[in-house]
């Protein structure tokens, strides 16, 4: 139990350089985890931001972390350097962000450039937003957003740096009948059109990469590209994360050019 009797439901973990672990909750808190020893006995955590909205995704980047919300991209400063959090800025807000009820802050990487990719939900019933189910680039000093492509439901992110090659799972509904691992390009609509359309879309539906059976995967997130050479049968490979049974699953992208660089950084 901790003093101030919070939930902590961890939504995201960022790794930092001194090997502790920036831990986000969907509560809102920002939690340090150190001494991580192969036993995980002597865990200390460390409650050092709080009052964030809804966020499920954090990031380091530049000494900083980054935390997404539904009031925008939050940068979190430490001005006096006691390990606690002094000053919440809002990094970028140049997107929209409706009182929509599942219009979660779902996903965010840095990429190799310094922005940052978000990943925004397209469920939309009272409230109309110009960015919802889209994947978007924000630049490095946030004051610029592009829509990389659109039509998802509750997408979560992948990308591989090398080549900005990004991927995105989405959720079983309404136009989504089971759970896809998209290849996102630019320009591009993956399929979801909310009940309450205004304009249809312009674009033809991209088909993903592959479809994976409801029974299999209920409910994938993010999406990992196993880069390092140490975790065996899994290197080289691209994993998806399953939060509704713990899974990881190796997702096959053999037809994907490897070599193609997909965003114009």
């Amino acid at each position: 139990m901790n003093p101030w009797k919070r939930q902590v439901r961890v939504a995201d973990v960022a790794f930092l350089p001194d090997e502790s672990v920036a831990v986000v909750t969907f509560d809102g808190d920002v939690w340090v985890l150190s001494d991580i020893g192969e036993s995980l006995d002597a865990l200390r955590w460390r409650r050092i931001a709080s009052g964030l909205h809804e966020p499920q995704s954090i990031n380091h980047r530049d000494g900083k972390l980054f935390v997404y919300t539904r009031n925008g991209l939050i940068r979190l400063h430490d001005l006096n350097r006691d390990g606690e959090i002094d000053f919440y800025e809002t990094f970028s807000n140049r997107f929209t962000q409706t009182a929509e009820t599942r219009e979660f802050p779902n996903d965010s990487v840095v990429t190799r450039d310094g922005g940052f990719l978000l990943a925004k939900p397209g469920q939309q019933g009272a409230h109309q937003g110009l960015h919802n189910g889209s994947i978007l680039h924000v630049s490095p000093d946030g004051k610029t957003v592009r829509q990389i492509a659109s039509g998802f439901r509750q997408p979560y992110l992948g990308y591989r740096a090398s080549n900005d090659l990004i991927t995105a799972s989405d959720q079983q509904g309404h136009w989504v009948p089971t759970t896809p691992i998209q290849w996102v390009r630019e320009n591009r609509h993956y399929g979801f059109r909310p009940s309450s359309e205004l304009v249809p879309p312009s674009l033809p539906t991209t088909a993903p990469i592959v479809w994976i059976p409801h029974r299999v995967v209920q409910s994938a997130t993010s999406q990992v590209w196993v880069d390092s050479d140490k975790m065996g049968p899994l290197s080289g490979r691209l994993v998806c994360l399953d939060y509704y049974r713990a899974n990881l699953m190796s997702v096959s992208y053999t037809h994907l050019r490897a070599h193609e660089t997909v965003l114009d950084l």
